[in-house]
């Protein structure tokens, strides 16, 4: 349920708007004209992920402090370091952000600044170790959507050319005439 209440100033009037909607935290933002309440109201009401990043204080927290806190507490892996170079990528490009507004085009934009002679298969470990972020964010800090998910992963071409060994070769060339002999 909404309400807008006019209130009186000395520099104007303004309009707040109230937003109480049951199993969420009250809304409450201020507008200089009614038409720009009405707008907010009616833009909220009908976006349930809307109301939810507007209802939720955790969401206003920054990028920086979620990379850390996944780093200390939820980080299971066993390169550390490699981790935490790829998480101070975003940190640096992403990192004064709330994490309720980074967008599918800050990732993008961010990953453009990645130097160009890093391969795919380098530019997709970048996008997963934010993802993973992203995805804790989900569980810890009530994070509706997870903007990586948008973001197709590059093509890898792990393909490599490889000479056999000496001893390799004479085992080859064994069982190539022991066969060719039967």
């Amino acid at each position: 349920m909404a309400c807008i209440q006019k209130v009186v100033r000395k520099k104007g009037n303004v309009y707040r708007v109230y937003i109480k909607k049951v199993g969420f935290k009250r809304v409450s933002k201020t507008f200089d004209s009614k038409r720009l309440a009405v707008q907010f109201v009616n833009s909220i009401e009908n976006d349930r992920k809307k109301l939810l990043a507007y209802s939720q204080s955790k969401t206003q927290t920054l990028l920086s402090l979620v990379i850390d806190k996944y780093l200390n507490n939820e980080y299971k892996g066993t390169r550390v370091n490699d981790e935490r170079v790829k998480l101070n990528f975003w940190i640096k490009a992403l990192g004064n952000k709330p994490i309720i507004d980074i967008t599918t085009t800050d990732i993008n934009e961010a990953l453009s600044t990645l130097p160009v002679h890093l391969k795919n298969a380098t530019i997709n470990r970048y996008v997963a170790a934010i993802s993973v972020v992203f995805s804790y964010a989900l569980r810890e800090y009530g994070l509706q959507v997870n903007p990586i998910r948008n973001i197709p992963s590059l093509p890898e071409n792990n393909e490599r050319i490889r000479f056999l060994s000496e001893a390799e070769r004479t085992r080859l060339f064994i069982y190539f005439f022991h066969n060719k002999a039967s």
